[in-house]
């Protein structure tokens, strides 16, 4: 009876023994190790190296029409890597001021594909586009072409012969005008000095009348642009010019009377006149 009882409990740790090994080797084929996949990021261009984005062509084109000059661009992908670009990245560097691209979006180049941004800038001067150290950027810092290399040489001279002669006209003018405005002012400094420099002191107005007797004691004022002297006889009156203003006629005839030397001369030519007759 025991060896019938052991024998069966044998039987059930066997048993249990392969059940459980059978278990494990179900449970094995069923635990997996976990693998993540990363995924590649498309880089923007100004996340490549130096040496890919100098494998990747721009061309600018600038087109002129009434209002301006429009500037379109075709991009190249020469790399081995699909990039990715920011249309509103694009700018104009310009002397003053930097313009940013009219255009907004991000767009993604494959290898070997090229795209193009037509009217990436809009109404610009093309005083400022031909200037020496003008360029087209992105992200701020990364030159891509000068905006004068929009421009063949031919052109270039053109345009340049065109603004220069038009400064030059301006320039022209305006020291015209300035020579002009100078002039003006020396013809009116030069008026007003003639002024201040001819107008006569009391002692020139009195040696302008020397001749006509001691003028010590006679009375002196100042008029508008004159001098006015009294005497008994009148009023004796000298301008700046030098010209002279008798007290009238009674007055000459007495400066005749005394000098009688210019009143003989005076009768002797009425003699004359009489002898003719």
């Amino acid at each position: 009876m025991k060896k019938t009882f052991l024998m069966f409990m044998g039987i059930f740790v066997l048993l249990g023994v392969a059940g459980c090994s059978n278990t494990t080797t179900q449970s094995t084929p069923k635990s997996h190790i976990k693998i993540e996949h990363k995924q590649s990021k498309t880089p923007y261009y100004q996340e490549l190296t130096k040496a890919d984005q100098k494998n990747v062509n721009f061309n600018f084109i600038a087109d002129q029409n009434d209002y301006g000059y429009f500037i379109s661009a075709k991009v190249t992908n020469k790399t081995n890597k699909t990039i990715k670009f920011d249309r509103s990245k694009f700018a104009l560097k310009l002397a003053d001021k930097d313009v940013p691209a009219s255009l907004t979006g991000v767009f993604t180049l494959k290898p070997n594909q090229t795209k193009k941004l037509s009217g990436l800038f809009q109404k610009q001067s093309v005083k400022e586009l031909i200037q020496s150290n003008n360029f087209i950027t992105y992200s701020h810092k990364i030159k891509l072409a000068s905006t004068r290399s929009m421009f063949s040489t031919e052109d270039l001279n053109v345009l340049n012969q065109t603004f220069n002669t038009t400064s030059d006209q301006s320039n022209n003018t305006e020291q015209q005008n300035e020579s002009d405005n100078k002039s003006d002012s020396q013809t009116t400094s030069s008026d007003n000095s003639s002024t201040n420099t001819t107008e006569l002191t009391e002692a020139q107005a009195r040696q302008k009348l020397a001749g006509y007797g001691d003028t010590s004691d006679w009375k002196a004022e100042r008029g508008d642009g004159c001098w006015n002297l009294y005497n008994a006889r009148g009023t004796w009156t000298v301008y700046d010019n030098g010209d002279v203003s008798y007290p009238g006629d009674r007055a000459l005839n007495q400066y005749l009377k005394d000098h009688p030397d210019e009143n003989s001369d005076a009768d002797t030519d009425d003699s004359d006149s009489d002898d003719v007759e």
